[in-house]
């Protein structure tokens, strides 16, 4: 896991895509979790690989370092017999036969880490009460970034929540709200209260829809 969340403008189609997609997959695999609560996750995901478009870390802090590799920029080589995230990435590439960009890889890894060595974020993240709290949680207990760069990843979830929204019947009133950016995305609290995240910016907005 990178330390340093991109900073380049990032193309958010591939995002637009792939948000949904994980989301769901976090909700079946990982329930009870409610859905802004893995809008968190995706967030960070976003905020770490310029919405999963920047695959290598640009510009690793270590010197000499290979940096950060896959959605979530998984760092630390190891040793052979002690393997860091990246190693256990690529050890999983190798294994699987897909490329650092496939989608099905880096949800393998995520779930695998989710599972294993970091199995104490999901309890963690299940207490959170909004999208802000989600993104936060998940921030500090699995990416632990030297840099937050906190605003930008709350950013992304917040993307994600309105891509998984666009398409479900019952979330239509708080899709328009969140595409308008005026009155902000509602979503349930862990104690079945709402409560209201600010909205993206104009730009944000025009971006979602392109």
């Amino acid at each position: 896991m990178a330390r340093t969340a991109a900073k380049s403008s990032p193309d958010y189609s591939l995002f637009k895509k792939l948000a949904p997609r994980m989301m769901r997959d976090l909700m079946r695999d990982f329930s009870p979790l409610a859905d802004f609560q893995a809008a968190g996750v995706v967030g960070n995901g976003g905020g770490e690989s310029g919405g999963f478009t920047q695959i290598q870390e640009l510009h690793p802090i270590k010197k000499g370092s290979k940096g950060g590799l896959g959605f979530f920029q998984w760092t630390g080589m190891g040793t052979p017999s002690k393997p860091g995230p990246r190693r256990v990435f690529e050890n999983l590439l190798k294994e699987i036969g897909r490329g650092p960009d496939s989608y099905h890889a880096n949800y393998e890894m995520l779930k695998r880490e989710l599972k294993g060595p970091e199995r104490r974020t999901i309890p963690k993240l299940r207490t959170a009460r909004n999208i802000d709290e989600a993104t936060l949680f998940f921030m500090e207990a699995f990416e632990r970034p030297g840099i937050p760069h906190y605003e930008g990843r709350v950013k992304w979830s917040k993307m994600g929540a309105c891509c998984l929204s666009i398409g479900r019947e019952e979330d239509r009133e708080e899709t328009a709200s969140c595409l308008r950016g005026s009155l902000g995305v509602q979503f349930p609290d862990r104690g079945g209260a709402r409560q209201t995240s600010p909205a993206l910016s104009p730009r944000d907005h025009r971006m979602l829809l392109a």
